[in-house]
Formats: structure tokens, C-alpha cells, sequence
């Protein structure tokens, strides 16, 4: 009678690994899947923020320019009665009055010595 086996076992192994293996094959499958698309997301959200970047250096310049434009035309830089022309002539004055006064501190230091 101990010869006698049973065909069941063999079934609920063959069952059993058949199974196993399709959960390991979902799995990957799965992981796979995800990984691909998380990959993919991210390079997309990478193009999508340089070009956010480009598109913002480009507005930032392009107003710097446009700014500055605008001060350029301003009367303080034009013209002869403008704020640079006289803070150039102040500045000369300036000088040639540092000037004249070290040279009268050097004649005075002349005469002392």
C-alpha cells in the first residue's frame, strides 16, 4: 500500500509554482512599468523647468534692457544742463580746488622748514 502515490500532491506543486511564478512576472512587470514612467515624468518636469528658466532669463533681460532704455532717455543724462555734465564740471572744480589748496599746505610747509 505504500506504493500507492497520490496524484494531487503533484498537482498542488505544479499549481502552487505556476502561481509563484506568476506573482515574481507581475512584479517585475510592475516595477518596470513604474520605473519607466517615473523616469519619464521626471525628464519631462527637467525640460519644462529649463525652459521656465529660459523663458525667465529672457523676460528678465529683455525688461533690464528696456529699463534701462528708459534712463538713458531721461534728461538727467542728456544734454549740457544734465546731472552728469554738471557733476563733471563740479568734479573739476572740486579738483582743481584739492589742488590749489595743497599746494598752499606745501608752500606753508616750505616756508616752515
Amino acid at each position: 500500500m505504500k506504493n500507492k502515490k497520490s496524484l494531487g500532491r503533484t498537482i498542488g506543486k505544479a499549481v502552487f509554482a505556476i502561481t509563484l511564478l506568476t506573482i515574481i512576472v507581475l512584479v517585475v512587470c510592475s516595477y518596470a512599468s513604474t520605473k519607466r514612467l517615473l523616469t519619464q515624468r521626471n525628464q519631462l518636469a527637467q525640460q519644462s523647468a529649463a525652459e521656465s528658466l529660459m523663458n525667465s532669463n529672457n523676460s528678465f533681460r529683455s525688461s533690464t534692457q528696456k529699463e534701462l532704455s528708459r534712463l538713458t532717455s531721461e534728461s538727467a543724462f542728456n544734454g549740457k544742463n544734465s546731472m552728469i555734465a554738471k557733476s563733471s564740471s563740479f568734479c573739476v572744480m572740486l579738483k582743481m580746488l584739492m589742488l590749489k589748496s595743497s599746494i598752499v599746505v606745501l608752500q606753508l610747509l616750505m616756508d616752515i622748514i
